[in-house]
């Protein structure tokens, strides 16, 4: 697992940017694009296509290439325990921390990476993984390759 704090040099760029974007619950993405995974709260599109400054970063100082990525938001849920899941067909997936506190961070093969501000949290995404829960607003950036998860040797 990788993790790395302030790790947009543009993140108020990406905050104004973020509310420009049409949401969609899971039931209206797959009315869309039909089936594909469940997910809680709200999500954009894909915006690996639309987001090219944004994609760039990652992908470099990741070294991956991006398969998709989204602003993904949950309103308060503080009685939700969100579920154990493996992202599956990936190689690779992520957050980053865009708005939301304490109780809001991730946890990664039973480690807490706590909400920070700008935080990058990288991990296989075969390893079990859950959100920590949704006690107040929360949005993060995630994000999914099928390339293999990037070494903490690679200077990120």
């Amino acid at each position: 697992m990788i993790q790395v704090d302030n790790f947009l040099p543009f993140y108020d760029a990406i905050m104004t940017r973020s509310k420009h974007f049409a949401y969609f619950t899971d039931a209206q993405e797959h009315e869309m694009d039909g089936p594909s995974f469940q997910f809680r709260g709200v999500r954009t599109t894909n915006l690996v296509p639309m987001m090219n400054v944004l994609r760039h970063h990652l992908e470099v100082q990741l070294r991956i290439n991006l398969a998709n990525m989204y602003f993904h938001k949950h309103t308060p849920m503080p009685d939700v325990m969100p579920r154990l899941h493996r992202d599956g067909g990936f190689q690779t997936a992520g957050v980053i921390y865009l708005t939301g506190g304490p109780g809001c961070g991730t946890f990664v093969d039973e480690q807490l990476v706590e909400f920070k501000e700008n935080r990058l949290t990288c991990y296989s995404s075969q390893t079990l993984h859950r959100p920590e829960g949704f006690p107040m607003d929360r949005m993060v950036l995630t994000f999914f390759s099928y390339d293999e998860p990037p070494s903490l040797a690679s200077n990120v």
